[in-house]
């Protein structure tokens, strides 16, 4: 496989945004993944942000329902 940016170079890795193929003089190695340019580096940033916003609200609506079901269980063993 070639690369995107440089049709002669062969392909080292992918863009975890774009899918594009990328070889070493174009890849950009980041906390998020491999990406092919800036642009693609900006949109895993803000989809690791917004992954981690969901996944702490989330979290908090889990704890909420875990409270509900064992205040139920709680009065239906009350009652008996």
């Amino acid at each position: 496989m070639r690369s995107y940016s440089h049709s002669d170079a062969d392909v080292v890795g992918v863009c975890k945004s774009g899918g594009n193929g990328v070889c070493n003089a174009c890849i950009a190695s980041t906390e998020y993944g491999v990406s092919c340019s800036e642009s693609c580096t900006r949109c895993l940033k803000e989809e690791r942000a917004l992954h981690e916003s969901f996944t702490k609200r989330l979290s908090g609506v889990w704890r909420g329902m875990k409270a509900v079901v064992f205040i139920a269980f709680g009065a239906i063993a009350f009652r008996l």
